[in-house]
């Protein structure tokens, strides 16, 4: 009966520990599996807001660039051809600079995508929507800064009496504007969608 005690008392002792092992196995799973996604978590938001940063400067410097070509339009209209120049070069300089955070700004974003935690899912409809808008951004700078090269170029026609080589590159330069109309349309359409998931 002695015997039959301890091996018994063997037996449950052998249970209790099988218990313990597996219990901290589990618990540290689940801590292991916890601590995973909340690092997700973290990298998510550091490359979604490194994104929206320079998402932000892009719409900036594009908005300068703008502003620049405006100065552009009534310097040329009004006939004042080396200010013209001087405007369309500056605006071109600032849509390059905008294409760099929008670049930058597109990579963060894809970054952001892989290491959306599980449970954060609806997140990645915002980020791609974020980076569409980039892209199309990026083309809209592209064609008007194309527009001001061939701008540029027809006011040094003009300022060398060259009318009839002017009027071409100024020709070129109106094709490129109506692409940026069309993106435009676009961008505008894809910029609601975008609100629309912010305020969600």
């Amino acid at each position: 009966m002695e015997k039959k005690g301890w091996k018994f008392l063997a037996i449950l002792l052998t249970v209790f520990s099988l218990i313990l092992v597996v219990g901290n196995f589990s618990m540290y799973s689940i801590y292991s599996t916890q601590n995973s996604e909340i690092e997700k978590l973290e990298n998510f938001y550091n490359y979604y807001e490194k994104g929206i940063k320079e998402y932000s400067f892009g719409v900036y410097n594009s908005n300068v660039g703008d502003y620049n070509y405006d100065l552009f339009s009534w310097s040329y209209e009004n006939d004042y051809l080396t200010d013209a120049i001087d405007y369309c070069k500056e605006a071109r300089e600032l849509w390059f600079a905008s294409n760099d955070n929008y670049h930058k700004a597109i990579s963060y974003f894809k970054k952001a995508n892989e290491t959306i935690p599980a449970n954060k899912e609806k997140y990645k409809e915002l980020v791609n929507k974020y980076i569409e808008t980039s892209d199309i951004a990026i083309n809209i700078n592209s064609a008007m800064y194309e527009a001001c090269e061939y701008f540029e170029s027809a006011c040094n026609q003009y300022l060398n009496y060259n009318f009839e080589a002017g009027h071409k590159e100024v020709e070129k330069a109106n094709e490129k504007i109506r692409l940026h109309d069309s993106y435009i349309k676009k961008y505008n359409s894809v910029l609601k969608e975008l609100e629309v998931l912010e305020e969600s």
